[in-house]
C-alpha cells in the first residue's frame, strides 16, 4: 500500500471511531451515573412500559439516538476518499454506493422470507398466548416505524463506509479475503 493509501486508511479508521464514539461516550456515562435506562434492543420494552424518568432522561435518549444515527462511517469515508484521490475518487465512491446490483424482485423475496420466518411465531402466539390488547398492539405499531427507520439509517448508513470505501481501498493492495478480514477486525472493534 503506498504512503497516501496507508494514510487514508488510518485517517478513515481514526475518524470513524472518533465521529461515532466521541459524542456517545459522555452521554452514556452521564446516563449510567443517573441510573437511566438507555435505548437498545433489550431495553426498549422497559422504556415503553416505564417511559422516561425526567426531561434529562429524554434528552440523553435523544442524544444517544442522534449519535447512533450520525453516519460516522459515511463522513469518514468521504474525508478519507477526498484525501486519497480528490474529486475523481469521490465520484467513484458515490457510484459504487448508489449502483444497485440486484433487481427489485430480490427485495420482494427478502420481505417474503421475513414474513415466512415470522408467520409461524405470530400464529403460535395468537393460538397459545393471550390475545393482545388494543394498547399493546398500538404500542408495537407506534414503535415499529421508528425502529425501522433506526435500523435502516443506523445499519444502512454503515455500508458506504465499510464496503463502499474501506473494502475497495484495501483490495487495491490485498486479496479479497485478507481485505475482508481487515475490514472485519476494524468493524468488529468499532461495534
Amino acid at each position: 500500500m503506498d504512503t497516501k493509501k496507508r494514510k487514508a486508511f488510518w485517517l478513515y479508521v481514526v475518524l470513524v471511531y472518533v465521529i461515532t464514539w466521541l459524542p456517545w461516550i459522555p452521554v452514556e456515562l452521564n446516563a449510567a451515573q443517573r441510573g437511566y435506562v438507555m435505548p437498545n434492543p433489550q431495553t426498549i420494552p422497559a422504556l415503553i412500559e416505564n417511559g422516561f424518568q425526567d426531561n434529562t432522561h429524554l434528552t440523553l435518549v435523544l442524544l444517544t439516538i442522534v449519535s447512533i444515527l450520525l453516519p460516522g462511517t459515511v463522513i469518514a469515508a468521504i474525508i478519507a476518499q477526498a484525501y486519497e484521490s480528490r474529486k475523481e475518487g469521490l465520484r467513484g465512491w458515490w457510484q459504487r454506493c448508489t449502483h444497485w446490483r440486484v433487481g427489485w424482485h430480490w427485495y420482494g423475496i427478502a420481505i417474503l422470507l421475513l414474513v415466512i420466518l415470522f408467520l409461524p411465531a405470530f400464529i403460535y402466539g395468537l393460538v397459545k398466548g393471550p390475545i393482545p390488547t388494543a394498547a399493546q398492539v398500538t404500542s408495537v405499531l407506534i414503535w415499529s416505524v421508528p425502529m425501522f427507520l433506526y435500523t435502516f439509517l443506523a445499519s444502512g448508513m454503515e455500508e458506504p463506509g465499510w464496503r463502499g470505501y474501506l473494502l475497495p481501498s484495501l483490495q487495491t493492495r490485498f486479496s479479497a479475503k485478507k481485505a475482508s478480514v481487515i475490514v472485519g477486525i476494524v468493524w468488529g472493534l468499532w461495534h
